[in-house]
């Protein structure tokens, strides 16, 4: 969830894995995160993005999407990685065993990821997806215009 992504900046700073369970390592990174939090204007995955558009922030640990929505309201704003690395991630879809309507439940799955329907998702809600044949299908200007876009793992 939110804080496991909130807690994996500390972990790369030490060296962890983003995926660190030792309880020592925890709370080692847990304690630097508060003497940390003293500086800081917020640290939290819903404000960044406001506070980023409007000036009131000038740096932000942000999920890359949220960074294409600022760079569409303000061409300055730039996604990073830093030199210590990131975590990577990707939204999914299951279908529980219990499910009702496996057959529609696969027929929705199949829609999203038609290469036509993924590229207009990424088109639309600015961040990559899983799906060479989609991200491929997107313009030269849109991959100029959100870089983070062409990025790859």
């Amino acid at each position: 969830g939110t804080d496991r992504w909130l807690l994996a900046a500390g972990f790369l700073a030490h060296g962890y894995s983003v995926n660190e369970t030792d309880q020592a390592k925890l709370d080692e990174v847990t304690a630097d995160l508060i003497e940390a939090k003293k500086t800081m204007l917020a640290f939290d995955d819903t404000t960044f993005y406001s506070k980023l558009v409007s000036g009131e922030a000038t740096l932000v640990h942000a999920w890359d999407g949220w960074c294409n929505y600022g760079i569409a309201e303000n061409a300055d704003i730039r996604f990073i990685v830093p030199a210590e690395g990131s975590d990577l991630w990707v939204d999914t879809m299951v279908v529980l065993k219990a499910s009702k309507n496996k057959d529609g439940a696969f027929k929705f799955i199949n829609y999203i990821l038609d290469a036509n329907n993924h590229r207009w998702a990424a088109e639309n809600i600015l961040y990559k997806v899983p799906n060479q044949a989609a991200m491929e299908g997107l313009s030269a200007d849109m991959i100029a215009q959100y870089p983070n876009m062409g990025m790859t793992p």
